[in-house]
């Protein structure tokens, strides 16, 4: 019962710590597209003025960080929870069974 209780408090826990992977992965995109390209706008899909091979990069790029950002803090945030609740708000590993 404690379990399902904890799982569910993780929830809105789990919420916070995505709007902010979210803005951080926002403003990291921001400072690496500069330095890459060196030009402060974004590359939209339907940009008429952006390359193909451009649009594919920046896509690129910005799902790699936006990935590596969100399993940071998403393990972060795991990892914090447990350590209050003393428990794992995903699943249990088979491994330890």
């Amino acid at each position: 019962m404690y379990d399902r209780i904890m799982k569910l408090l993780y929830v809105p826990f789990a919420m916070v710590v995505g709007a902010i992977s979210s803005s951080v992965a926002i403003k990291l995109w921001r400072r690496t597209w500069r330095t890459l390209a060196r030009d402060d706008r974004l590359p939209k899909p339907l940009d008429r003025d952006r390359g193909w091979v451009e649009i594919i990069i920046a896509s690129a790029v910005r799902g790699m960080i936006f990935g590596v950002v969100r399993a940071v803090f998403r393990r972060g945030g795991a990892k914090a929870f447990a350590h209050v609740t003393a428990t794992w708000p995903g699943r249990q590993s088979a491994k330890g069974k």
